[in-house]
């Protein structure tokens, strides 16, 4: 089935591809951790590897897979930041595969490496390790790869099959990124079938011969999965995390503005954010002016009907940032927007011997300009990155045995006791003291809470002390939202939670206590119910920095939560 995408050299040039892409995203990666949003993933990881069961027992607001594997890939190679950034790293090298083997197949060979080296600067550049949209994105293009077959009028049921699973593997990772794949993947097919020039019952006909292996392959993964939410009982906690609490906080609590003039000057990598709709605009210029065959006149006709699938999940894609403006929210959007960007050059070059300056031509030197501006500062950040992990390795203090009192920030592949999950990896020392501290003095596996200096405003939390010490969070609610456990509902919840699962020790992260964002969550709720809970059963035992250890007084926590 393959043999359609990986005919010849093809194929060991994918391979190439994918791994001189691994080795390049290894190079470049960071060494500090994300303990927010990467500690959460680790944390759900652990917690499902212990049998805990999404929603149901601890809240998220993503799809069930990405923990799913590395709960697996955890219990075979045991827990850490290490394992957990491979997997990530073998993604994002076969989302780079993957962006090659669309654009040669729809263009050439030159356009699919241009095609490739841009997203590869992207992936390095973006961060956010174990971020589930990178999963979710693999499945799109892969998805998108099946359906190249349909385009060129060499229509494969099991591709097309193929195509379905895919809608329903990124759907698994990220609930909002599978369904707005499997909007345009379905859209653009529908809209080629009913193109034709056929009878209406005819082409209808066709359109349901085109979608019915794709919803099948869909409902394979979906629907089991769906089935076991309802057989678990969690039906009602997945429709308050993932839609309730979504649509009535997210965009109050969570906007951002677009970058105006004066942050693109100070940063101009935020051009990026409105990279992809300068593509799109570029692209449809260049297609109505440069209609010229080019080098594959197999795949002619299907050219259009590609960078029409590109543009649509590109544009789909960036809903999702509209409301979080950033360029990690902008990501999925732009890597299919680099893609179509390569599939401007043969305008370029079809442009080249005339003297009358078309539009195209003005068109995709436009895109190519927009797109080169914040990749060319991506690939100095890049490589930067690279410098540093090759002096890093270097060092022999990166492969010894590291002393008790070698800072964290060295980052050992052999560290201290205690911190065995950060191998290679790095963080703060105030926070790797107070992590030996609460080991010292707690079981593995304990239950402990770690909270914040104030619970009525909330920007994020740190979830990463919880895996480092592998411990067992204490209450439901430790993914912290602003709006959810500022509010009295889930503050009392996670007062129950605390009273049932009375852990000895708490720490409090006060990092956050003056930093805010533009938008209702620098705003108080004024509910307090927490803090004053934790201050009248817990007293301070030491601090390190803006975290503050505490352990339960000898007053047994009350029985009754408040009214």
């Amino acid at each position: 089935m393959m043999k359609f995408f990986l005919k010849g050299p093809i194929t060991k040039v994918a391979a190439l591809l994918f791994t001189g892409s691994f080795v390049v995203l290894a190079a470049a990666m960071r060494r500090d951790i994300n303990v927010y949003d990467e500690g959460l993933i680790l944390v759900h990881a652990t917690r499902v590897a212990q049998g805990a069961v999404l929603h149901r027992d601890f809240y998220a607001n993503y799809g069930p897979a990405q923990f799913y594997i590395l709960a697996g890939l955890f219990k075979l190679f045991g827990p850490s930041v290490l394992v957990e950034r491979v997997w990530d790293t073998i993604v994002r090298a076969m989302i780079v595969a993957i962006a090659f083997l669309i654009v040669q197949r729809a263009m050439s060979r030159h356009e699919g490496f241009f095609a490739a080296g841009l997203v590869l600067i992207w992936m390095c550049f973006l961060g956010y390790h174990a971020y589930p949209v990178f999963p979710a994105l693999l499945f799109a293009l892969l998805g998108a790869l099946c359906l190249l077959p349909l385009f060129e009028d060499r229509r494969s049921q099991p591709l097309l099959f193929c195509s379905g699973l895919c809608i329903g593997a990124s759907v698994l990772f990220r609930y909002d990124v599978g369904f707005y794949t499997f909007a345009a993947l379905t859209l653009v097919s529908a809209g080629h079938v009913l193109w034709r020039p056929l009878l209406l019952g005819t082409r209808l006909a066709d359109l349901l011969r085109v979608l019915l292996p794709v919803y099948l392959g869909l409902a394979l993964l979906c629907v089991p999965v769906a089935a076991a939410y309802a057989a678990s009982g969690m039906l009602q906690d997945f429709l308050f995390d993932v839609l309730y609490f979504q649509a009535q906080f997210y965009a109050r609590m969570r906007t951002l503005p677009f970058p105006d003039l004066g942050m693109l000057r100070e940063a101009p990598i935020l051009i990026g954010i409105y990279l992809p709709p300068f593509v799109w605009v570029a692209a449809l210029f260049a297609a109505i002016s440069c209609r010229r065959p080019l080098s594959v006149p197999e795949t002619t006709a299907a050219r259009p009907w590609i960078m029409l699938l590109l543009g649509s999940l590109s544009a789909l894609f960036y809903l999702k940032g509209l409301v979080r403006v950033a360029l990690i929210q902008m990501g999925l959007s732009i890597v299919p927007a680099l893609m179509l960007s390569a599939m401007l050059l043969p305008c370029l070059r079809q442009s080249a011997g005339h003297r009358i300056v078309r539009p195209g031509l003005i068109a995709a030197w436009s895109g190519l300009i927009i797109v080169a501006l914040p990749t060319l500062v991506a690939g100095v950040l890049d490589g930067r990155a690279v410098v540093q992990s090759a002096i890093w390795a270097m060092q022999p203090s990166t492969w010894s045995v590291a002393a008790a009192d070698t800072p964290t920030s060295l980052a050992s592949c052999r560290p201290v006791a205690g911190l065995e999950r950060l191998a290679c990896f790095e963080i703060d020392q105030t926070r790797a003291d107070a992590i030996r501290y609460v080991e010292a003095r707690t079981r593995p596996n304990e239950v402990i809470f770690v909270g914040l200096g104030r619970h009525d405003r909330i920007l994020g939390n740190d979830a990463l002390f919880y895996f480092v010490g592998g411990w067992v969070p204490a209450t439901k609610w430790y993914h912290f939202d602003p709006g959810l456990q500022t509010s009295k509902q889930i503050q009392t919840a996670m007062i129950g939670d605390l009273q049932a699962t009375k852990p000895r020790y708490a720490v409090l992260v006060s990092e956050w206590n003056d930093f805010s964002e533009p938008n209702e969550s620098a705003v108080s709720s004024n509910v307090t119910l927490l803090d004053d809970f934790l201050r009248a059963n817990f007293q301070p035992v030491q601090v390190f920095g803006k975290l503050t250890v505490l352990r339960a007084t000898e007053t047994q926590m009350s029985e009754k939560g408040p009214g």
